[in-house]
């Protein structure tokens, strides 16, 4: 990432994995973990970008929580914003199926074509790919320096594979709840 980026993660998964990022200087890391309203990042991401036009958002969003407010995507395109979004598509709410119910029906999403999304809403030069492994994301990183052109990052996990903070807080949780 460029120095000065902003940096937004989406409560749940993608915000305890980015609370290990090292971000450049001059950055700042945005999300709301306190409430964990999901979606919210997508129309914070196209907030910041219309108040900060020198800063390149970049977004860290699950595929549930985007499936709420996907259609600001096409806002944030229409007013020539050119973030880099990473989907992270875990087949649903991750951060719920650690903490409670793994195993849950209510967890589960659709699936839905990520990279074909933008098009959709009206955005033919956002540059979609997904990845699956670290060679592919480290070439879609290569891709993602140009500023000028929008990037979706799709990248496919695991259904239960969380960040060390998740893991870490899923498991104090499960211990507390024995003792009751």
């Amino acid at each position: 990432m460029a120095p000065s980026t902003t940096v937004i993660a989406e409560a749940g998964t993608a915000f305890y994995g980015a609370l290990d990022l090292r971000l450049p200087r001059e950055s700042d890391l945005l999300g709301q973990p306190v409430w964990s309203s999901i979606g919210y990042t997508l129309p914070a991401m196209l907030g910041a970008g219309l108040a900060r036009p020198d800063r390149r958002p970049v977004l860290f969003i699950g595929d549930g929580s985007a499936q709420l407010t996907v259609q600001e995507l096409g806002t944030v395109f229409a007013r020539g914003l050119t973030p880099v979004v990473f989907l992270l598509n875990n087949d649903g709410y991750t951060v719920e199926r650690a903490i409670q119910s793994p195993d849950a029906e209510y967890q589960d999403i659709v699936g839905w074509n990520w990279t074909k999304v933008p098009a959709a809403l009206g955005a033919d030069a956002v540059v979609c790919t997904t990845v699956r492994t670290v060679g592919e994301l480290r070439g879609a990183l290569d891709t993602a320096g140009d500023p000028g052109t929008a990037f979706l990052v799709e990248a496919v996990l695991p259904r239960l594979d969380s960040p060390r903070l998740l893991t870490e807080l899923a498991r104090g949780i499960s211990a507390a709840n024995a003792k009751d």
